[in-house]
C-alpha cells in the first residue's frame, strides 16, 4: 500500500523557528511497565483482506473485505461459506486498486443499509456505493438494490469510512501519489481526492446524498462542498474513538516520514494536514504553500530508516472492550514493513505517550473493532487476528510528544534550538549509542555511550541549519526533534 517520491525542497529559516519552538520544545521520555498486546490467529484462509468491521445489530457477526471484491461473514469464528457481497465481477483488482471498505448505517436494523468504496473497472472510476442487505437472508446482500453516491474519475482509489456520532459518513481518499511523482490534488479544493469528505446519506433519492450545513467550504468559491478536511496523501486507515468520537487519522507518507493526526469533534472541520507541503513535520514540496499557522501537524511520526519506526502506518482502534482491561483507552497501531506496533495514551497535558512493541505478525493492513468494542485485525497473508494481552507487562518506550510538564528523572535532551552545536544529554536510562539524523533520514553523527544513567555533552560536527533528530538506542530508545540555527 506504499508509494515512494523522490522531491527535495527547502524549509524556511524564520518559519521553522516559530513553528518548532511552539510544538516540539518539551518533549521527554518515560521507561514504564505496559500492557504487552498479542496478536492470536482465529481465522485464516482468507484473500488479501484489507479491512474489517461490524454492523452492530446484535448479531456478533464480523465483516471481513477482500480487496478482490468480496465481503466475508465471521460469526464466532466460523467463516460462511457465502460471501455477503461479491463485487468481483465490477471491482478493479490490481496493485492499489480494489474493494477497500464497507460501512453500515448507525441505523442499519431498521433499514439494512450498507455503504462501499471500490475502484469500479468498467466506469474507470472510484466509487461510493449504497446496498441493503436481503429481506429473507440478513447474510446476504440484496445485489439488485445498488445505487452510486459517488463517481469520482480516478485518480486515487485506496480509502476508509466511517460513520460519525453525527450520522453522517465520512471518507477518506488518497491523493494518487505514485512511486515517481506527487500529484497536487491534496491542496486543491476542486479536487476530491486527498481529503477528507462528509456527506449524509439519509436521502432517497437521487443523488441519494446531501451536504451537511456545517461542512466548511460549504459557501466556498471553487471548492467542492463535500469537503470536510483536507492535504492527507494517503488515510487508507482510520477510525472513530466509540467512546469520545477523536478522529485517529494515520496518514501514510511519502519519501521519509509516517505519520499520526489525532482530533476531537471540535477541533476537526476544515483543518489542512499539509501534504505535500509537508511530510509530517518536514518540508516537501514548498512551491505555493501557505504559512505553517495554516496547517496542522502530526501528533505522532516515526522515520522511514529507523528499526523503530517503519514504512506504511497502519491506523488502528482505541481499545473500549471489556476483555482486557488494562487495554482500555490505549490507541494501538503498526507498521505494515517492519512489524512493529505502538500503544498510544493521551498524557494529559496535551500531548501522547508513545509505547513501542516490535513483535507484531507480518503484513498487518488493517484493524476493526466487534461489537463489544473488542479488537481484531487482518494480514494480507490472509490471516485474522484476536488482538488481546500476552499475560505479563513490558518494559517499554514512552515518549512524550508536546508535553508540558518536566519532570526530574526524565531523560532529556536540551536545548532544542542549538546555537553553538552543544547538546546537554541527561540520560534517566543507560544507552548505547548517539545519533544524529537530518530531515532527509540521513545519519551525520554518532558517537557511543557508557550504558550508564548519567548527564553528558555532545559536541555535534559544523552542520547546515535545519531540522535533525536525535535517537538514543539501546535496551530503550528514544528520539527527540531539534533546531540546528548555526
Amino acid at each position: 500500500m506504499k508509494t515512494m517520491i523522490n522531491f527535495k525542497t527547502k524549509l524556511s529559516f524564520v518559519l521553522i523557528i516559530a513553528f518548532f519552538m511552539c510544538i516540539l520544545l518539551n518533549s521527554t521520555i518515560k521507561i514504564f511497565a505496559q500492557p504487552q498486546i498479542a496478536y492470536t490467529a482465529v481465522a485464516q484462509h482468507f484473500s488479501a483482506p484489507v479491512n474489517i468491521t461490524n454492523a452492530a445489530d446484535g448479531s456478533g457477526r464480523l465483516f471481513i473485505v477482500e480487496q478482490g471484491g468480496l465481503v466475508k461473514i465471521s460469526r464466532k469464528g466460523t467463516i460462511l461459506d457465502k460471501p455477503f457481497i461479491d463485487l468481483t465481477t465490477i471491482v478493479s483488482y490490481k496493485n492499489f486498486k480494489g474493494l477497500w471498505a464497507i460501512a453500515f448505517a448507525p441505523d442499519y436494523i431498521k433499514n439494512r443499509t450498507f455503504f462501499v468504496l471500490y475502484d469500479d473497472s468498467k466506469r474507470n472510476a472510484t466509487i461510493v456505493a449504497r446496498y441493503k442487505a436481503s429481506k429473507t437472508n440478513p447474510d446476504s446482500a440484496d445485489m439488485k438494490s445498488g445505487v452510486t453516491l459517488l463517481a469520482l474519475p480516478e485518480r486515487g482509489g485506496l480509502g476508509d469510512m466511517h460513520f460519525g456520532k453525527d450520522g453522517d459518513l465520512y471518507i477518506s481518499l488518497d491523493d494518487g501519489s505514485f512511486d515517481t511523482s506527487t500529484t497536487n490534488s491534496s491542496q486543491n479544493l476542486g479536487s476530491y481526492f486527498g481529503k477528507i469528505l462528509r456527506i449524509d446519506v439519509n436521502v432517497p433519492t437521487p443523488p441519494y446524498y446531501r451536504i451537511p450545513p456545517t461542512n466548511p467550504y460549504i459557501n466556498k468559491p471553487n471548492a467542492l462542498p463535500e469537503i470536510f478536511a483536507y492535504g492527507i496523501r494517503n488515510a487508507w486507515r482510520w477510525s472513530f474513538d466509540r467512546l469520545t468520537n477523536n478522529m485517529w487519522l494515520a496518514d501514510v507518507g511519502g519519501e521519509q516520514w509516517e505519520e499520526l493526526n489525532v482530533q476531537t469533534p471540535q477541533q476537526f472541520g476544515g483543518y489542512n494536514y499539509g501534504w505535500p507541503c509537508y511530510e509530517a513535520n518536514v518540508s516537501f514540496i514548498s512551491s505555493d504553500c501557505n504559512n505553517t499557522s495554516k496547517y496542522v501537524f502530526p501528533a505522532f511520526s516515526y522515520p522511514h530508516d529507523s528499526s523503530f519506526g517503519g514504512q506504511t502506518i497502519i491506523g488502528g482502534y482505541v481499545y473500549r472492550g471489556n476483555s482486557y482491561p488494562a487495554l482500555r483507552g490505549y490507541y494501538i497501531c503498526s507498521d505494515e514493513v517492519t512489524n512493529n506496533a505502538w500503544k498510544i495514551l493521551p498524557s494529559g497535558t496535551g500531548g501522547l505517550n508513545v509505547y513501542l512493541q516490535s513483535n507484531v505478525p507480518p503484513g498487518i493492513v488493517s484493524y476493526g473493532e466487534d461489537e463489544n468494542g473488542e479488537l481484531y485485525a487482518v494480514s494480507y497473508d490472509g490471516h485474522l487476528y484476536n488482538i488481546g494481552l500476552a499475560g505479563d507487562t513490558i518494559v517499554s518506550t514512552s515518549t512524550q510528544y508536546n508535553a508540558i510538564d518536566v519532570k526530574s528523572g526524565e531523560t532529556k535532551i536540551y536545548p532544542t534550538l542549538v546555537t553553538n552545536n552543544t547538546l546537554t544529554v541527561d540520560m534517566a536510562a543507560g544507552f548505547k549509542n548517539f545519533s544524529l539524523y537530518n530531515a532527509s533520514g540521513s545519519k551525520v553523527f554518532s558517537r557511543q555511550l557508557s550504558e550508564v544513567s548519567e548527564s553528558i555533552r555532545v559536541m555535534l560536527p559544523a552542520l547546515a541549519p535545519g531540522i535533525y533528530f536525535v535517537h538514543l538506542s539501546g535496551t530503550h530508545f528514544y528520539q527527540q526533534k531539534i533546531y540546528i540555527t548555526k
